[in-house]
């Protein structure tokens, strides 16, 4: 985790009165995402630190359940990821997102240049690691079930099948 994000987070929502606080995510920043937060009538910058900075102890269930409430931020965050990706590039297919998971599920902290799939991931991963506590196996396991999801939408329904299911749900 982040704490000093965190800490900058609560700050503001605290400011604030309210129960939440927005923030603005920018992809721009060669050293990965930047975090703005308005606060004190100004805009404060936040750059994520580095994926191998912000594992956590993790929850290390016995069984990773997507829609669990302890993995579900760890695997919105991957699938709003590659649904990004495919939203900008409008020609992605399953087989590229299976193996930027699978290449990811071994090191998910790897250089993933110039695998833009991989980057979107990794950048999600970094910005949901940041808020949550989660270890390197949790994430493994997250891109190893995601991968299975891939497998099994591309196998019934063809070569965009998963994409076309995430899609339904963001």
């Amino acid at each position: 985790m982040d704490q000093a994000l965190r800490d900058l987070l609560n700050k503001a929502q605290a400011q604030s009165g309210k129960d939440s606080v927005t923030f603005k995510v920018s992809y721009k920043d060669p050293s990965g995402p930047t975090v703005e937060v308005p606060l004190d009538g100004q805009t404060h910058k936040h750059v994520v630190k580095p994926m191998i900075e912000l594992y956590g102890q993790g929850v290390e269930a016995s069984t990773l359940v997507p829609d669990s409430e302890e993995y579900m931020p760890l695997c919105v965050a991957i699938e709003e990821a590659i649904l990004k990706r495919e939203r900008e590039t409008h020609d992605l297919m399953d087989a590229r997102v299976l193996l930027a998971l699978e290449r990811l599920a071994i090191k998910p902290e790897a250089n993933t240049e110039p695998d833009d799939v991989a980057t979107d991931i990794q950048a999600g991963l970094r910005l949901c690691l940041s808020l949550n506590d989660y270890s390197r196996r949790d994430v493994q396991r997250a891109l190893r079930k995601i991968a299975k999801s891939v497998q099994r939408h591309t196998r019934a329904d063809g070569p965009y099948g998963y994409l076309r299911f995430i899609a339904k749900f963001f």
